[in-house]
């Protein structure tokens, strides 16, 4: 029963990781090809392009700051995406063989799930702490608003189109 209680947990912990990953990508539909009604892919550039001009504008950064606070971001955001990638993969493997994993290769999978949660924390401290030298502490403050607001409106622009509906920004 206990090591029930103990795997039920961790594909728990593991599911809730890959559920919130999920929801900062964009939706592809169901359709196989993952695109939209007409097949398109929601390009991730323009996507990211949306971002960029959304958080300039929220920050309203001026061109020195953009110039130091960019490279600074998309580094930041790039190190979070390979932890994400590999919480992600580290799900699917439990989600794939839950069944026939050994109690040391759960355990072995816990570690690696604490180590990758650590590595994530340790991602936004070194971040924040850099951002702290180029940004005033009420534009970083600012900035985590302005990512959630982001993340609120692709998801309200998604749910308001619907499956299949035009790509935002499209001429559709």
């Amino acid at each position: 029963m206990k090591n029930i209680l103990l795997h039920t947990t961790i594909l728990f912990i593991l599911m809730v990781v890959s559920g919130t990953y999920s929801l900062a990508q964009v939706p592809h539909h169901d359709n196989p090809g993952g695109g939209n009604h007409h097949g398109e892919r929601i390009p991730e550039e323009k996507i990211k392009a949306l971002k960029v001009a959304f958080l300039t504008n929220r920050l309203n950064l001026n061109t020195a700051e953009a110039q130091v606070f960019w490279p600074v971001y998309n580094a930041y955001q790039d190190a979070k995406m390979e932890v994400h990638r590999a919480q992600m993969k580290l799900a699917k493997t439990l989600a794939t063989k839950f069944d026939v994993l050994t109690e040391a290769e759960m355990n072995k999978m816990l570690d690696e799930h604490i180590w990758l949660k650590q590595k994530e924390s340790n991602l936004e401290i070194e971040n924040l702490q850099k951002l702290r030298t180029i940004l005033p502490v009420k534009k970083i403050a600012l900035l985590q608003k302005a990512e959630r607001d982001f993340k609120i409106e692709v998801l309200r622009e998604y749910k308001n189109r619907g499956p299949g509906g035009p790509v935002p920004g499209s001429e559709h």
